[in-house]
């Protein structure tokens, strides 16, 4: 074991193939070593497999490996990598046959949901139609080309883009996938489905992989033991699924082949049926009257207005009071100086009285008539406070430090000041918080009242950015009352 540990550390900077400088080890696996590597030729990243064997490999064994390979190089889908060269490797610290493939830049389904991403029921409907299309794409080559280690580890999945889900790809082929045997299915997992386990791989085999692999993207925990029992699938109460499309699971997972769908055709037309008739809505809030949301080229917008009791009143009112009542009350209360400044001082405090009731007018109408406007975009998040039109300021958060969306409710809090007296009240306002390092961005409402529509907005930002929403409960201090 040491020796080989041994090994592997050596071949870090060295060259294979005259082209391929290692660089760093990214996963071990049975039977193969995975490097991340440069082409040295076109100065490129790419991934390296070397597929170790013993003493002794002979020719007829290097020629089948050439031939298997080759077949690799033969596919081009947009999903999959691009299988670039092969050669045979002879040196000291490895003996063997290395396969080089394209590097995607992107990060498996295993450590979206480890960092926290949250697949609702119409995200994990369009992953399944994005890979079922690869599976047909494989499973029509002549021969029948069977992946057979499908599994959140093998499925990429790029950054959200706008409402998209992301780039979809399938990589952790193999050698063994152009012509898998008994011998190179010897590894079982809860991915691995019952025939494949007894060494007759099939392409439903794979198709029994992808729905394992989209049922654990809805567990808490890793998937530890089987979800098919009694002839049904039977999934956690925790688990919010519509029925048919956990039907549509059950058929894709079942153990018996004569159960699970034949093909992915088959299971591809039955999953778009679902989905044309499919009531799921992702995106509940767009109707909503409290936000405005817009899809824009680049992502996401939402105008979110400020709370007061301006959006209550007429319109034209609203607008004599914002923009002609201050003036007007300032000029006269101007003239009314200049005109009753002979007739005593206390008309030119009454002057003063009335400017100061013109400009608390004005402070009182113009801060509901401020919004703030939230942009989502592939890079970053952006709030921007508006007043008037005028932009007060602006936060930003690059989306790649997002860790966590925050919802904490408002609350009131009655003091009270004496036996005697009625009590104070204060309120203290609804925020939700979008958080990353130490870079925040706040929406708050200070209308308790609409308390509902501000945390409908997290849990829509939650589905939309994939991170989970930490409700903070309702605090408590002295004597307080809950908002209604």
């Amino acid at each position: 074991m040491a020796s080989w540990e041994k090994g592997r550390a050596q071949l870090i900077g060295q060259i294979l193939g005259d082209r391929y400088e290692i660089l760093r080890e990214l996963a071990p696996n049975a039977g193969q070593q995975i490097y991340l590597a440069l082409d040295r030729w076109r100065y490129e990243q790419v991934i390296l497999k070397l597929f170790l064997f013993g003493r002794g490999m002979s020719k007829e064994e290097i020629n089948l490996l050439e031939r298997k390979a080759t077949a690799l190089k033969t596919l081009n889908h947009a999903a999959l990598p691009t299988y670039l060269d092969s050669f045979a490797v002879d040196i000291e610290t490895a003996k063997g046959f290395a396969l080089v493939e394209s590097y995607i830049e992107a990060k498996s389904l295993a450590t979206w949901k480890a960092e926290g991403r949250i697949f609702n029921e119409a995200d994990l409907q369009l992953l399944a139609q994005r890979l079922l299309e690869v599976l047909i794409y494989l499973h029509g080559q002549q021969p029948p080309l069977i992946h057979g280690n499908i599994n959140p580890t093998t499925i990429l999945l790029g950054d959200r883009s706008g409402h998209d889900l992301g780039a979809v790809y399938l990589i952790g082929f193999t050698i063994a996938t152009v012509h898998p045997t008994a011998a190179h299915c010897t590894e079982t997992n809860h991915y691995t489905a019952p025939e494949q386990r007894a060494g007759t791989p099939c392409p439903a085999s794979d198709l029994y992989a992808l729905g394992m692999s989209l049922i654990e993207l809805t567990l808490n925990q890793p998937l530890e033991e089987p979800l098919y029992r009694a002839g049904h699938l039977q999934l956690p109460s925790y688990v919010t699924l519509s029925a048919e499309f956990t039907r549509w699971l059950e058929k894709m997972v079942a153990p018996a082949l004569p159960e699970r769908f034949e093909s992915a055709v088959l299971a591809q037309e039955e999953l778009r049926r679902l989905t044309d008739s499919s009531t799921v809505s992702p995106r509940p809030l767009a109707a909503s009257s409290y936000c405005q949301i817009k899809e824009t080229p680049g992502g996401l917008r939402i105008r979110i207005p400020a709370g007061g009791i301006a959006p209550e009143l007429p319109p034209l009112l609203v607008i004599f009071l914002v923009y002609f009542l201050p003036i007007v009350c300032v000029v006269a209360s101007f003239i009314l100086t200049v005109l009753l400044s002979a007739v005593g001082v206390w008309m030119e405090f009454l002057a003063f009285l009335f400017a100061g009731g013109a400009l608390f007018l004005m402070v009182f109408f113009l801060y509901p008539w401020g919004w703030e406007i939230l942009t989502i975009t592939r890079e970053a998040l952006q709030l921007e406070t508006y007043l008037l039109g005028i932009l007060l300021s602006r936060k930003v958060l690059p989306r790649r430090y997002l860790q966590t969306i925050e919802f904490h409710p408002g609350y009131r809090i009655d003091t009270p000041r004496s036996e005697t007296d009625e009590d104070d009240e204060a309120i203290f306002p609804a925020q939700l918080i979008l958080a990353g390092g130490n870079q925040r961005l706040v929406l708050t409402q200070r209308d308790l009242s609409r308390l509902t529509d501000l945390e409908q907005l997290a849990h829509f930002l939650g589905e939309y950015l994939g991170k989970k929403v930490n409700r903070f409960p309702e605090r408590s201090q002295g004597s307080s009352r809950p908002h209604p």
